[in-house]
């Protein structure tokens, strides 16, 4: 990866969030909005080939990577949604696309829907409304990149050494604990995903994996049914994290929909 992101920050609602900035002078711009337990970090391959026709930003959700925890440990969907939307608008984000993986596709759904004006695609992304698990600590960073392989099977080596990193910090002992906050998980179990997609009039993507267990194909054709002027689209070999499982494939679906017309 011969580029390297500038990593910014923003305030909202008193807490610093963070985001990564990977240049470009493109006018058109590409947000990404990582799943629960994740980081921006998550996006780097793709950002990387992004960058060439989008200036890309990758925000760090509160709780998450760099940025803040709130004082209160019982956070909201609306906190979560309210820091998408300042950050828009720092940003002054116009005609732009919006991906959102696992969960963050229901923010992206719902900034979407609500900012018609701002949004010409949004990518909603392989999510699903519960089976939400943790395990917040392991021995050592060889045992953190064992966790994460087998969650992530599908994935090279190399970016799962570098997500071991990325997701965790190590302690005194050693040990290696995940960076962000267990607690942000309720609100996505509390809340359901589907409220504000029968809303969105942007042009829509609903993409999964074929091998994934998290959206499933009886349900993405559920959601493509609810969205006008959606498509759906299964990638063969992919489970969950399709944007490192199979990034190139993944930036070839990507430039198709941004650029088809019909």
């Amino acid at each position: 990866m011969k580029h390297k992101p500038t990593r910014r920050s923003h305030y909202s609602d008193g807490l610093r969030i963070y985001y990564l900035d990977w240049g470009g002078n493109s006018k058109k711009q590409i947000l990404l909005i990582h799943d629960l337990g994740d980081s921006s970090r998550t996006w780097d391959l793709i950002s990387a080939k992004f960058r060439e026709d989008y200036r890309v930003f990758s925000v760090e959700l509160r709780g998450h990577g760099h940025s803040d925890r709130p004082s209160d440990p019982n956070y909201r969907f609306e906190d979560f949604y309210g820091d998408i939307r300042s950050l828009a608008a720092s940003l002054k984000l116009d005609k732009a696309v919006v991906i959102g993986h696992g969960a963050g596709s229901r923010l992206a759904a719902k900034f979407s829907a609500n900012n018609p004006d701002t949004v010409t695609h949004v990518v909603l992304y392989d999510f699903e409304e519960s089976s939400i698990s943790d395990t917040t600590k392991w021995i050592s960073i060889e045992e953190t990149i064992e966790f994460l392989h087998s969650r992530r099977p599908r994935v090279d080596i190399d970016s799962i050494n570098r997500q071991a990193r990325n997701l965790t910090s190590g302690g005194l002992d050693g040990s290696r604990a995940y960076i962000h906050d267990t607690s942000a998980y309720d609100v996505y179990v509390r809340g359901s995903l589907w409220d504000s997609w029968v809303d969105i009039k942007c042009r829509t993507l609903i993409l999964r994996g074929r091998m994934s267990q998290d959206l499933t194909h009886p349900k993405a054709i559920e959601l493509a049914e609810a969205v006008s002027n959606s498509r759906l689209v299964e990638l063969e070999n992919g489970g969950h994290w399709l944007h490192q499982e199979l990034p190139d494939e993944f930036h070839d679906v990507m430039r198709w929909f941004l650029n088809s017309t019909d």
